[in-house]
């Protein structure tokens, strides 16, 4: 799939916000005494196709990245439901995940790995699907959190996040995706310079209806609708 970058919801001043998958050629190493961290933002709505097992996707790349110490932080979250009004729902926050045995073998520290995944995959399947899809707060929230972490310009800090994008909250967003009214009335961006911000899955979507789309929910998807979240967005 070829990367495309996403401007207006997520403007970072300089910092890399790719829709896709980056290599990580850019890779500067972080700045010393400080961790760089990592977030992994879920989409739990209805329109995901096995959505904790796709964010376990995520998780696995994100550890796969260079500069992390046993000082590094992983938190994991989804998107909220009516119950948190919005607000994302924590999976699990990881300090340590990087720390290694003397003498521990790539294979042993590989089948560590994979059980760290596995279990963060059925904690997010305990949580509820939800009905809404606030994505847009969710990756707010997670740049907040990084950001209490310390992160920012140069610490190496990055926030996965896998979700098709159909924010269904947000009204300004909600009518820009449904191309009833112009994009100019869209929130301020959320800014994430110094922290990049990797999105995968906008194509990935059953197409279900959420209960926010309303009288909307029958809409058939044209093919515009994966311009328009990328314009959106």
């Amino acid at each position: 799939m070829k990367s495309m970058v996403m401007k207006a919801l997520v403007a970072g001043g300089g910092a890399a916000v790719v829709l896709g998958f980056v290599g990580w050629r850019a890779y500067h190493p972080p700045i010393s005494g400080v961790a760089p961290s990592i977030g992994v933002v879920g989409d739990r709505s209805m329109s995901m196709l096995d959505a904790c097992r796709s964010e376990g996707g995520q998780v696995k790349r994100a550890l796969a990245l260079p500069g992390l110490t046993k000082s590094s932080v992983l938190f994991v979250s989804t998107t909220g439901d009516d119950s948190t009004r919005g607000e994302p729902r924590e999976v699990a926050r990881l300090a340590g995940f990087k720390a290694k045995r003397a003498m521990e073998s790539p294979a042993s520290a590989e089948r560590k790995e994979r059980a760290l995944i596995r279990k963060l995959v059925e904690q997010c399947n305990t949580l509820p699907q939800a009905t809404i899809t606030p994505i847009f707060l969710a990756i707010r929230r997670a740049i907040e959190q990084l950001r209490a972490m310390g992160c920012g310009a140069g610490v190496g800090c990055y926030l996965f996040v896998q979700s098709d994008l159909r924010e269904n909250v947000d009204p300004a967003i909600r009518r820009a995706l449904a191309a009833r009214r112009p994009a100019a009335t869209l929130p301020a961006p959320i800014a994430n310079a110094g922290i990049p911000v990797n999105i995968c899955g906008p194509a990935e979507t059953t197409g279900g209806a959420d209960a926010r789309e309303g009288r909307h929910a029958g809409r058939f998807h044209d093919a515009e609708d994966a311009d328009r979240i990328v314009a959106v967005w």
